[in-house]
């Protein structure tokens, strides 16, 4: 899970670099893609979603206040060294900072976590396994 999340949040730094208006269309959708996504994985009821709508908007009202103003700075600080010619230096500074930010990030996404748990059901639990079953070989190939 670290792992994706380091992967997305290294994914949505980049796009933030080159401008990317895909970006804006789907950051406006976060709380949705959110929901969809995990509606997908769980087979959550419409009661779970409604309930894990608000949390979704928050993680997207903190992301666009909070967390991209930090990571902005991480990536501005990265072009700097890159552009100075202090390649090493930039990766190094740029793995430091998504070290740093993702704890952030995580804590701020713990509430979409604890949503979901409150009242997992065992048909919650068979959809997730099926996903997993399903998505298996995808991941580990």
């Amino acid at each position: 899970m670290q792992k994706t999340v380091r992967n997305l949040g290294f994914a949505m730094l980049l796009t933030q670099l080159v401008g990317c208006s895909a970006f804006g269309f789907f950051f406006e959708r976060l709380d949705w893609l959110i929901v969809w996504r995990a509606d997908d994985i769980f087979d959550l009821s419409e009661a779970q979603e409604d309930r894990l709508r608000p949390k979704a908007i928050a993680l997207r009202e903190w992301l666009r206040r909070d967390g991209f103003v930090q990571a902005r700075r991480l990536l501005a600080s990265v072009r700097t060294q890159w552009q100075a010619g202090e390649q090493l230096q930039a990766y190094l500074s740029l793995e430091a900072g998504i070290e740093a930010l993702t704890p952030v990030f995580l804590e701020q996404a713990a509430p979409l976590v604890e949503e979901i748990c409150q009242d997992f059901t065992p048909a919650n639990a068979r959809a997730f396994r099926a996903y997993t079953e399903d998505n298996y070989e995808d991941w580990f190939e």
